[in-house]
């Protein structure tokens, strides 16, 4: 965003992290100035798909947390019903999740993503959505959530929620 004259302070965190990237991208833009449209919105997003993807591919297994592995395989075990609601798109799913990645994604028996979605975080459709195709009462959901956008998307959405903050996102009270 840099060589777009785009300046990222600490506030970008708090304010894009866990939205939906074009959502972010335009909160971006328009704090610098810059005429915000959706389809400058989305050729920001390709452009970051590509270079976030590279990254991914190469740190993955070292940013993420063992912990969460073992809980997400307890609670396939204990055979809970799991789902994800990421901001995220299909792709980045699939690099994370998939064989490639955590080879996690086949114990999620629902995938909602940022494309899946009118509204991104902290709007509650995403969890709606999850509930609704999981058949799952609002309030019988827990919700393990890493962005404060996504804590009050749950929240908002009737939900139970932990806060589970990352290295990108502690701190977003």
């Amino acid at each position: 965003m840099v060589a777009r004259g785009c300046f990222l302070g600490k506030e970008f965190k708090e304010k894009c992290v866990g939205r939906k990237t074009t959502e972010g991208f335009v909160i971006i833009l328009k704090e610098n100035g810059i005429e915000a449209d959706e389809s400058l919105a989305v050729k920001l997003q390709v452009e970051k798909d590509g270079i976030y993807k590279k990254i991914i591919k190469k740190k993955l297994k070292s940013v993420f947390r063992k912990k969460i592995t073992d809980i997400i395989l307890q609670l396939v075990e204990r055979k809970k019903v799991l789902a994800v609601a990421t901001s995220g798109s299909r792709e980045e799913v699939e690099i994370i999740l998939g064989k490639d990645g955590l080879d996690l994604k086949k114990n999620f028996s629902y995938i909602v993503t940022g494309e899946d979605v009118k509204k991104g975080k902290p709007h509650p459709e995403i969890y709606r959505k999850v509930a609704k195709i999981a058949r799952v009462k609002l309030n019988k959901c827990l919700v393990f959530e890493d962005t404060g956008v996504g804590v009050v998307s749950a929240f908002r959405a009737g939900m139970n929620v932990v806060a589970v903050p990352s290295e990108f996102t502690k701190g977003q009270d």
